[in-house]
């Protein structure tokens, strides 16, 4: 299972079908159908390779399960090594409970809950310099065939080995094939899609300049260092056209690109925005935005606090242990933006030391710049310029450039 876009909270129109392949391949027919096939693949294995094992075993079914975690491993190793030999640049990863971010010099781990669906996911960024389509096809196969390599390797000491593990060899095949035809399955599930169901869009549907895969061009541009304000416009519209994910997500690009210009009411018309396409949204589908918001509200107090030379209220705002997880910047951003506010010249000089540190450990290079930025407007209140109560500097933009849908920024 590989995850494009990790929080990206546009509802992408789920049509498979196009000139190559037959409408009735996106009905609801055929992919309950197939969801169900997957689920048969999947249990047959585990009972097979269950059976595989000594009769005297007393747990065979539970130490197949066990089993299925290095499967899973296997599997989103193939699509983070099919990633990087296609350019692309692997910024988080799930393995069962391990969930993995690379940084610029090792990495950083914690145990927590995959997203709902899944065993685990690689969250990987194309290079927006190269073809696009090549390395999603890849990405999208490299799972399933490292399960079919697993498997292969595991076929000579299952049927030649005259040990007692020569039986668990087997059941480890079993347990890789499984995965390795379950995931080649087209099918939509509640959570998530399988990789076969993502292969066919990429392969028939989805292609560079689609408006569906506009939000992975926009992180990609980020993480290969383009900026807020040098993002293009006509993306945006893209986004825009995708419903009110997308006019969020512009909105909080526009947002970024204000805070790295320093002009700081732009944060009016954005929380304005907001609250005029949260009206427009059903109560009962509110809560896939709440991640979007969080960020919105995150960065619109920050906003504010410039403008009111107070950070009681950012600094009161709880952060979350999530937020902290995937942004460990904005601590240090907002404790020397109350330094700075406080006049403690050595405060705001070591907090803004870390806030550069925490975003230049980042995979996405645009944040590296814009977190310097942003730190350097803060400093800059502790010097102000006669008559400009809230430096500014002068580089008009309306459009963003973070990696909008990992919210790192």
């Amino acid at each position: 299972m590989i995850k494009e876009e990790v929080e990206a909270e546009v509802r992408v129109p789920s049509r498979l079908w196009s000139d190559g392949l037959p409408r009735w391949i996106g009905g609801r027919g055929f992919n309950g159908v197939m969801r169900a096939l997957a689920w048969v693949v999947g249990i047959a294995a585990l009972l097979t390779a269950a059976g595989a094992l000594p009769n005297s075993h007393p747990l065979p079914v539970f130490t197949c399960l066990v089993m299925v975690l290095p499967a899973i491993a296997i599997h989103e190793a193939g699509h983070a090594l099919a990633a990087r030999w296609h350019g692309m640049r692997v910024i988080e990863m799930h393995i069962g409970l391990l969930n993995i971010m690379p940084l610029s010099r090792g990495l950083r781990w914690r145990l927590a809950s995959p997203p709902k669906g899944v065993g685990g996911l690689v969250n990987s960024v194309p290079d927006p310099s190269r073809p696009l389509k090549p390395a999603m096809l890849w990405l999208m196969a490299g799972g399933p065939l490292a399960n079919l390599v697993a498997a292969l390797a595991s076929l000579p000491p299952a049927v030649w080995g005259a040990s007692p593990w020569s039986d668990y060899a087997t059941a480890f095949l079993m347990i890789n094939l499984g995965g390795f035809l379950a995931n080649l399955v087209p099918f939509r599930g509640r959570h998530h899609v399988s990789d076969g169901w993502q292969w066919l869009q990429w392969r028939h549907v989805w292609s560079e300049g689609a408006r569906e895969v506009s939000v992975l061009t926009l992180t990609s541009l980020s993480v290969w260092g383009v900026t807020a304000e040098r993002v293009p416009g006509p993306l945006l519209r893209q986004i825009e056209s995708l419903g009110p994910g997308g006019v969020l997500l512009v909105a909080w690009t526009r947002l970024k690109a204000s805070q790295n210009v320093g002009d700081w009411t732009v944060v009016d018309e954005i929380d304005r925005t907001t609250t005029d396409v949260m009206a427009q949204v059903p109560p009962e589908e509110q809560s896939g935005f709440k991640w979007i918001l969080a960020w919105l509200q995150v960065e619109s107090a920050f906003s504010r606090a410039v403008i009111q030379r107070d950070a009681r209220a950012l600094l009161a705002l709880p952060l979350g242990r999530e937020m902290r997880w995937r942004a460990p910047h904005l601590p240090h951003r907002f404790a020397a933006l109350a330094c700075a506010l406080d006049g403690n010249r050595a405060g705001c000089a070591a907090h803004s030391v870390r806030a550069r540190v925490a975003a230049q450990s980042s995979l996405d290079l645009a944040l590296h710049e814009s977190e310097g930025r942003i730190v350097a407007h803060i400093e800059a209140l502790l010097d102000p310029s006669p008559g400009d109560p809230v430096p500014r500097i002068s580089a008009a933009s309306s459009i963003a450039g973070p990696a909008v849908p990992t919210m790192p920024m």
